[in-house]
């Protein structure tokens, strides 16, 4: 469990980063951002319905439930046959792993020209706005 809730703990991270950064460009959301785990008990202890042996644990929880108090973020869970990163965590059949590769493949490499895109259009806007 404990590499499932440092990949959660990390989410939580990068999409506070995001939300300030889209905040300072005035394009602040309300609704909370969903990250996807395919771990019950990863779930269930952020949710705080997780055992008491897990207790050792909740320090480093912590700041993941503070967030999802807060409404930043919601941990959903995901099925496997809906997980494409499963084969970046254990053994998949064959056909699950080209399944994930063509998934991940045109988000990894669009992902850059998708983000100066975003980038160059918000300048633009602020531009535009203050003109």
């Amino acid at each position: 469990m404990a590499a499932e809730e440092v990949a959660t703990s990390k989410a939580a991270e990068h999409v506070e980063y995001a939300s300030q950064i889209m905040r300072a460009l005035g394009v602040a959301s309300d609704v909370p951002v969903n990250i996807g785990t395919d771990n019950a008990s990863n779930r269930q202890v952020a949710m705080r319905q997780g055992s008491s042996r897990s207790k050792h644990l909740l320090r480093r929880y912590f700041v993941l439930m503070q967030r999802i108090q807060a409404g930043e973020i919601k941990v959903v869970h995901v099925k496997d046959v809906a997980n494409p990163a499963d084969f970046l965590t254990k053994w998949v059949p064959a056909k699950k792993l080209r399944a994930s590769v063509a998934y991940v493949r045109p988000h990894v490499s669009g992902q850059a020209a998708r983000r100066r895109g975003f980038v160059q259009n918000e300048i633009l806007k602020r531009r535009a706005a203050g003109a």
